[in-house]
């Protein structure tokens, strides 16, 4: 049989010199007249020469189309634009969460503002611009969740701290010395005068020196009954000690001043006891808060809900009998 060289076979073949180049180029001996030639269309990268490139999206994009390098949307922060995320502009004490208009301006409508600040409509503004004192607000509900250390955050307010208060920005309210907390009013009224310290208007826990503490409150020391206020009385313990009903300094020796009776609850009335027990008076004037003058019969308590106004009763302006000797406020 008459064989064929690999040359001779190339001529004979429509191909290419080049292709025919490389094929002979990769023939390789086998042994007893075996030959293999490798896939010339792999070595040169098959049909890879045809495909397209992948292309790349603007900075800032969440959504790309590689085939055309087109965005189809954008991060925050970004404005998407005729296919392209554009950066939204930058503000003051934060940055721009979104914003709109086209490539030549970008207005911010929305903001991610720094503690203290608040989103205004794409500008950060200062919490304590809104609302004095405050340090820092909620930035969607513009509601202060921290004050300035000398004030006191009421329903997301700040409000100065009370007198005889102590304030750090919270809600937390504490009281000096000599004041009480009252919840009534959020503040922190004083005690008694000689009470250090104290739960309550009539409540001392604690005295100032000079006096002595009994059954909540604190008596003035004394060394006679001169040194008591009017109504009180030196007792041998040199406490001052109030006095008993309807005596004064002629009667029993109680500190009331000539003319003054005492009630027995460390105040002098402008009368004596009348023979029935109640004080004798010739006007209103004669008798306690709470108790007006009937004349012939002396002081007797109020009608509940009388005053000065009414039925001539003993009750400061603003205020109004209790029915049983006290004054409310109306």
């Amino acid at each position: 049989m008459k064989r064929f060289h690999l040359h001779t076979l190339c001529f004979g073949l429509v191909l290419s010199l080049a292709i025919c180049g490389a094929a002979q180029a990769k023939v390789a001996k086998l042994g007893r007249g075996k030959t293999v030639t490798s896939n010339i269309a792999a070595q040169i990268g098959g049909n890879s020469s045809m495909q397209s490139s992948p292309r790349t999206c603007s900075a800032g994009c969440s959504e790309c189309d590689k085939s055309k390098g087109v965005c189809n949307a954008c991060q925050s922060g970004y404005m998407l634009y005729d296919g392209v995320c554009i950066k939204c502009p930058e503000i003051n004490n934060g940055s721009c969460r979104y914003c709109t208009g086209d490539a030549n301006y970008q207005s911010c409508e929305s903001a991610d503002c720094n503690t203290g600040y608040w989103d205004d409509t794409g500008t950060c503004a200062s919490c304590g611009y809104a609302i004095e004192g405050c340090l820092e607000c909620d930035t969607y509900a513009h509601k202060c969740t921290k004050c300035d250390k000398d004030y006191l955050r009421q329903k997301y307010e700040c409000k100065n701290c009370p007198e005889n208060g102590i304030c750090n920005g919270t809600d937390s309210l504490k009281c000096k010395e000599g004041s009480y907390f009252s919840s009534a009013g959020s503040n922190c009224p004083s005690c008694s005068e000689g009470c250090a310290a104290c739960t309550s208007a009539n409540n001392c826990t604690q005295c100032k020196n000079g006096y002595s503490l009994k059954i909540g409150a604190c008596i003035a020391n004394c060394a006679s009954t001169s040194d008591c206020p009017a109504g009180y009385i030196c007792n041998g313990s040199k406490i001052c000690e109030i006095c008993g009903s309807g005596s004064n300094l002629g009667i029993g020796g109680c500190n009331c001043p000539t003319g003054k009776y005492s009630d027995g609850k460390g105040t002098c009335n402008g009368s004596a006891l009348s023979s029935g027990g109640s004080y004798l008076c010739k006007s209103y004037r004669d008798c306690s808060e709470g108790y007006e003058c009937t004349g012939g019969n002396g002081c007797r308590k109020c009608k509940a809900g009388s005053n000065q106004a009414y039925d001539n009763c003993n009750c400061p302006p603003g205020t109004l009998s209790d029915g049983y000797g006290g004054c409310k406020k109306q």
